[in-house]
């Protein structure tokens, strides 16, 4: 799809936003590993996954505070989901945040991307970040 956010990989997915409550549970899950997880904000890409899938490879946007308690701007991450007993995608870890400061053109200006992360959305048909919300 010329202009979308995801790529169709060999393997036929489904896209979907995710709902409020795989939200709210991914955003308590996905941060632990950071400096300042309660402080995190993110931007949500729909998620592509094959029908059935209880486990699913992810890539949006977070920000987090520095230790001076600004934000430090938003970077692409990789993670990894985990379907509950009902289907929906609520627990997961960033497994490739962004690290370097410089920003990547696709993403309007304002989002941070590095190779690997990048390697890694990109395999999982995560290509341009600029409709995340």
């Amino acid at each position: 799809m010329p202009g979308s956010h995801f790529q169709s990989a060999v393997l036929p997915r489904a896209v979907r936003e995710l709902s409020d409550v795989e939200k709210a549970s991914l955003a308590r899950s996905l941060p632990v590993n950071f400096r300042n997880p309660d402080s995190a904000k993110f931007r949500w890409l729909p998620l592509a996954s094959e029908p059935g899938s209880t486990q699913v490879e992810y890539c949006g946007l977070i920000t987090t505070k520095s230790s001076s308690g600004a934000y430090a701007g938003y970077r692409a991450f990789h993670a990894v989901l985990q379907a509950d007993p009902r289907g929906q995608f609520t627990n997961g870890i960033i497994d490739q945040p962004k690290s370097a400061p410089d920003l990547a053109a696709k993403t309007g200006g304002d989002v941070a991307t590095d190779g690997g992360t990048d390697d890694l959305c990109r395999r999982a048909g995560y290509v341009d970040f600029s409709q995340a919300k």
